[in-house]
Formats: C-alpha cells, sequence, structure tokens
C-alpha cells in the first residue's frame, strides 16, 4: 500500500557512492568538515593573535607597499576597520554575559542541575549566529527531559523568553 511504501525506511544513497550508508559512513562524511572548521578557527585565533601582538608592524608593513599618497588613508581606513570590529567584538561580549546570567538565574529559579553551567555554555553559544541560541538550549533541555521532564516546559519558557528579550 502507499502507507507502508512511505513509512518503510529508505537507505541513504549518497551522490557518486557506491550504495546505502549507515550512520557510521554518514559520521565520517561529516570528519572533512569538522576538521576545516576546526583548523578555520584555530587559524582565525592565530592571526588575530599575531595581529594583537605585531599590529604596529604589520600595519607599517603593508603601508610600506603603497603608494605614499595612499598611506594616509589606508591607515584611517585600518584604524576604522579595527574600532567597528573592536565595537562588535565588546557588544558580542556583552550579549553573551547577559544571556549567560539570565539562563544561570532562570535555571536557578527553576531548579536545574548545573545552574552555573547552563547558563555558561548558552552564554558561549550566544556567539554563533543563527544557530546559537538553539545549541544553547539543547543541554537544558537534554536535562529536563532525562531528569526531570515537569521542568521541560519552564526550560523552553526560559529560552524563548531570553532570546526574545535578547532580540
Amino acid at each position: 500500500t502507499t502507507s507502508a511504501l512511505l513509512l518503510t525506511p529508505k537507505p541513504l544513497i549518497i551522490p557518486g557512492g557506491t550504495g546505502s550508508v549507515g550512520s557510521v559512513g554518514q559520521a565520517v562524511g561529516f570528519t572533512p568538515a569538522i576538521a576545516a572548521a576546526l583548523v578555520s578557527v584555530i587559524l582565525v585565533l592565530a592571526l588575530a593573535f599575531n595581529w594583537t601582538l605585531d599590529r604596529e608592524i604589520l600595519v607599517r608593513s603593508l603601508l610600506l607597499r603603497l603608494p605614499s599618497a595612499w598611506r594616509d588613508e589606508v591607515r584611517d581606513l585600518v584604524d576604522l576597520a579595527e574600532s567597528k570590529v573592536g565595537a562588535f567584538l565588546r557588544g558580542q561580549a556583552i550579549l553573551s554575559l547577559v544571556v549567560g546570567v539570565a539562563m544561570t538565574v532562570w535555571m536557578f529559579l527553576i531548579g536545574m542541575p548545573s545552574p552555573l553551567v547552563l547558563g555558561i555554555v548558552a552564554g558561549i553559544f550566544e556567539v554563533v549566529p543563527l544557530l546559537g541560541p538553539f545549541l544553547g538550549a539543547i543541554l537544558p533541555l537534554l536535562l529536563a527531559i532525562t531528569g526531570s521532564p515537569d521542568k521541560i516546559i519552564p526550560v523552553i519558557l526560559a529560552v524563548v523568553v531570553i532570546q526574545q528579550v535578547e532580540g
């Protein structure tokens, strides 16, 4: 029947692959993406650290490679970019701190175990664009589902209210 066809599990076929792949194959397929993401994070941190230590040398080196007529304008542009990026990062840090504190307080009031850890995790994930609030909600929801199902609604309410206020 049609309903039996719709409910029957189908093997995952990977284009260009040789057949169906189980969950182990899917996990192995994600490994290069995870490795690439880790390499990107490490490179960004290394470049940021290098920029912090050797900013003047790097800017001077850049400016010396440019025509002298452009140097003042490019230096102003670099200073403006640093100012804007710095303001953005300070804003993200404040936002993460506020969300983390709010989640800690709310989880404490609800009576969830380890409210400080839940708040820290929510604050850290807050910096992840789009998915961060959902990722920050996973741990409290899992704890509520497995430990005390009567707290699922308060946890969902806490996450929704915090994210609505955060905007």
